[in-house]
């Protein structure tokens, strides 16, 4: 199989010469409307209001095509997610297969704080495993279902009396939640679809979604409660809620585990060592075929357990008699706060690992004492 169709969707999108050509000129297109705006400062919705109010051709040209204004705000916001990325020379995340499958069997506990919910940078792409191999799926009405394959992340913080503040206050299903006299902060999300076993590389899925937060104390699970309640009966969002709402969750559980800092990552940085040594060659020859498989790497992190430990669901834990014990069971891996410091004054989220609780058969962990 071409390995194309594996890549992130940030790479992939740029993976051919003939890509990149197209890519360039929208790239020209959206700076011609938004100019030099500071956009690590700019929500994806500010940014998408001024496409639409600066670049009248680009909407009179899908207006044709039959699109309501809302479904234009979608085509905008999905290529400007790719080109914030590319201009803040966003960062890439990729959970191992193990974290990610052991992250879809964890809960988050009704007591987890939104405040919590933060990508690790301000702006990042997650890969959700490294062979697309998650069992979560996003929905495309045109192709059907696709492997979930990762999320375009950005964080802002919309403050009183600007110019953001001011578009969003026009959104009257917002006042509901936000005072817009208060700061407060913005993630966007944008989920994309794998290729795999579809028509071409571009044949993916993509689904836009974000989080309006001003009371960190409001928790995880109340949050994802609201937009599945806010969205779940929306003609545009009716055949794909349920997929939203199992992706959303997952990517929380992933930003959970990460501000936790129970892992390890591995830095592969397979792009900076071509351009590397695209910088020493001298041959047109070698520099155009070393060009071409620059299109087709990145630099990325990968999210590993930080003590490497497999964790097994072992169904059957049977006395030698044939007895089953009773109270011996399996526990999810879950998400809670934990007090710590001066007097337990303080909390912070932990990760509890997966393990088999109670009964004479329950696993043991092994703890590698480190001398100095």
């Amino acid at each position: 199989m071409d390995i194309t169709y594996k890549l992130p969707h940030p790479v992939r999108v740029l993976s051919s010469e003939k890509l990149e050509s197209e890519i360039t000129q929208r790239d020209s297109f959206i700076y011609e409307a938004l100019g030099d705006i500071e956009l690590e400062h700019c929500s994806i919705d500010y940014l998408v209001s001024l496409v639409l109010e600066k670049a009248p051709k680009f909407v009179a040209y899908h207006k044709a095509q039959g699109m309501t204004d809302h479904n234009i705000g979608i085509a905008a916001a999905s290529m400007l997610f790719p080109y914030k990325f590319r201009k803040l020379e966003g960062n890439i995340l990729t959970t191992s297969n193990d974290v990610d499958g052991l992250l879809e069997q964890t809960d988050i506990g009704d007591d987890i704080p939104i405040a919590y919910l933060r990508p690790p940078f301000k702006n990042c792409y997650i890969e959700f495993t490294e062979n697309r191999s998650s069992s979560l799926m996003i929905y495309n009405s045109d192709s059907g279902e696709h492997i979930l394959e990762g999320v375009y992340i950005s964080e802002v913080e919309i403050l009183p009396n600007t110019p953001q503040m001011n578009q969003y206050q026009k959104n009257s299903s917002l006042s509901q939640i936000i005072d817009f006299e208060k700061p407060f902060r913005v993630v966007d999300m944008m989920f994309t679809g794998s290729p795999l076993g579809k028509s071409h590389v571009l044949d993916d899925a993509l689904r836009i979604q974000g989080f309006y937060v001003q009371d960190d104390d409001k928790t995880v699970n109340d949050e994802l409660k609201l937009i599945v309640a806010e969205y779940g009966n929306d003609d545009d969002f009716a055949n794909d809620i349920n997929y939203l709402e199992l992706a959303l969750s997952h990517m929380a559980k992933v930003l959970l585990f990460v501000n936790c800092k129970q892992y390890r990552d591995t830095a592969f940085n397979e792009r900076k060592e071509i351009l590397k040594k695209i910088s020493s060659l001298k041959s047109p020859a070698k520099i155009k075929k070393y060009n071409n498989k620059l299109r087709k790497t990145y630099d990325r992190l990968i999210i590993k357990p930080e003590d490497n430990v497999v964790y097994v669901h072992t169904k059957n834990h049977e006395h030698s008699s044939g007895l089953r014990p009773k109270k011996a069971h399996w526990r999810k891996g879950h998400f809670r706060m934990q007090p710590y410091g001066l007097g337990s004054s303080k909390r912070k989220v932990i990760y509890i690992e997966p393990t088999v609780v109670g009964g004479i058969f329950a696993e043991k962990k092994s703890y590698n004492i480190r001398t100095k």
